[in-house]
């Protein structure tokens, strides 16, 4: 089931009302829920945060969508109100080629991913917007790095 740690801008709802929405599932029978991607572990654990003090006890599993492409953080920022970072696109902008900016891409998903796990995180979504190469890329790379 679907939670929103930045809120939904098309829905126009805060983190705090997703939070009230997410208590709503649970008692409907919810037993887990899959964030909106982002690309801010502060964000989703400030989410995690409101909502085990709200009452909420199932798990809250973070999406991650490597951003391997500029022009697809772009185009999912327009649609979506999900807004990455100043340095991610920075980071993107010094690729020379577009195999290299998907590994830029596929190191920036990984270290996010590693440190929600740290941080807690019962797992990670990706979202691969059918790109399965990247997404099998971060898996490896935390699969390495998890724990080294």
């Amino acid at each position: 089931m679907a939670t929103f740690p930045a809120g939904n801008p098309a829905a126009g709802t805060s983190p705090e009302t997703e939070v009230e929405r997410l208590v709503h599932k649970q008692v409907a029978g919810a037993d887990f829920a899959i964030s909106q991607f982002s690309w801010h572990a502060a964000e989703f654990t400030r989410f995690v945060e409101l909502a085990r003090a709200a009452g909420v006890t199932i798990p809250i599993v973070p999406g991650i969508l490597p951003p391997v492409e500029t022009r697809r953080v772009l185009r999912t920022q327009e649609l979506t109100g999900v807004v990455a970072s100043p340095e991610i696109l920075e980071a993107l902008a010094t690729a020379a080629t577009p195999e290299e900016e998907e590994r830029i891409g596929v190191r920036i998903a990984a270290d996010l991913a590693l440190e929600l796990l740290d941080g807690g995180a019962p797992g990670v979504h990706l979202y691969t917007f059918n790109k399965a190469v990247p997404a099998l890329a971060v898996m490896d790379l935390v699969a390495k790095e998890h724990h080294a």
